[in-house]
């Protein structure tokens, strides 16, 4: 199998909008901001055929990233996010470095952007992937999100 295109990054994405995206700070410290709010940047790799994270991608299933295998250990396929905590944005993006991409580094979908009030239905799905590079979920926002836009079983549990 040939090596399929690097895209530019989630950074690389943030940095070609300036009018939905602006960065405050300096290198390490700098942060990100859509549209005047905070972006959380994250990272979860997943232990599942790359095409289950793949179809989940294409499909814009939410859903499907939360109930995948992830364990935050470090495999050869993971998916790279961003959202706002408001939910007015979320952004992924599949990153490989086994045989999707010819045992290279790449990311091998583009960014996709998804915004407008749809989307906050689906923050409790990303509020509850178990980040790699991200601190713990606040899981009492979680319940509540998940309460309120029925992502899950009515519950309140994110699981």
């Amino acid at each position: 199998m040939s090596a399929p295109h690097s895209h530019p990054d989630i950074i690389a994405f943030m940095k070609a909008a300036p009018d939905r995206f602006q960065k405050s700070g300096f290198l390490f410290l700098a942060n990100w901001k859509y549209r005047g709010e905070k972006v959380v940047l994250g990272e979860s790799y997943y232990h599942c055929p790359p095409e289950h994270l793949l179809h989940a991608y294409e499909t814009s299933d939410f859903r499907g990233f939360r109930v995948l295998s992830n364990d935050g250990e470090k495999d050869q396929i993971r998916l790279n996010f961003a959202w706002t905590k408001s939910g007015s944005m979320i952004m992924t993006q599949v990153w490989s470095y086994g045989p999707l991409s010819g045992h290279q580094p790449a990311f091998i979908t583009p960014v996709r952007l998804h915004e407008g009030p749809d989307v906050q239905r689906n923050l409790a799905h990303m509020h509850a992937i178990q980040p790699t590079r991200t601190g713990q979920p606040n899981i009492l926002k979680v319940c509540h999100l998940d309460v309120q836009y029925g992502t899950g079983d009515g519950s309140g549990k994110p699981f």
